[in-house]
């Protein structure tokens, strides 16, 4: 292979690492997309463990005939097990939005197969604050796709025409 040829499939390799979102060069794009498996908030682990003692304690409540104070724990049980599915879908949403970054950047007009993740993305950045990347993320997609894109998602009265994940709206 000739130095030339090398040094175009180099340049090519860091374009493609360096995302653009408005035109100009952003190197931090794709490393903010980069969500691999092990990244969740601090106390998603803790949460888990705690929703499974929880349920280990409505049982018992229940068993000693407590059912007024098992109902406030199940209502704690029922909160945290809809956070950890929005955790869930969001994760994913991010994954595939890592995917196909290359897809969005290269689009005028939101990917209609992407709709709902991106959509959810920036829903549950102004609604999720565990997640220091997610701002950022939704700066990104604000600049490439409007301003009205972002507040529609993010509004209370519009997410559901922006087809903003119902899992993600419950929580």
């Amino acid at each position: 292979m000739s130095t030339r040829n090398q040094q175009d499939q180099a340049d090519a390799q860091q374009k493609a690492a360096h995302g653009t979102v408005t035109g100009q060069q952003n190197p931090n794009y794709i490393n903010q997309l980069r969500v691999d498996k092990g990244h969740r908030p601090p106390c998603t682990t803790p949460k888990q463990t705690q929703l499974k003692q929880t349920r280990k304690d409505v049982a018992e409540l229940l068993r000693a005939n407590k059912e007024g104070n098992a109902r406030i724990r199940v209502e704690t049980v029922i909160r945290e097990t809809l956070m950890l599915q929005a955790y869930d879908i969001l994760e994913l949403f991010l994954e595939l939005l890592a995917v196909r970054v290359q897809l969005v950047e290269k689009s005028k007009q939101i990917p209609p197969d992407m709709l709902e993740a991106l959509s959810s993305i920036v829903y549950a950045s102004a609604n999720i604050s565990d997640i220091p990347e997610l701002p950022n993320i939704r700066n990104m997609l604000g600049s490439k796709f409007g301003k009205e894109f972002v507040q529609g998602a993010s509004a209370l009265e519009t997410n559901r025409m922006w087809h903003v994940n119902e899992n993600l709206l419950r929580y």
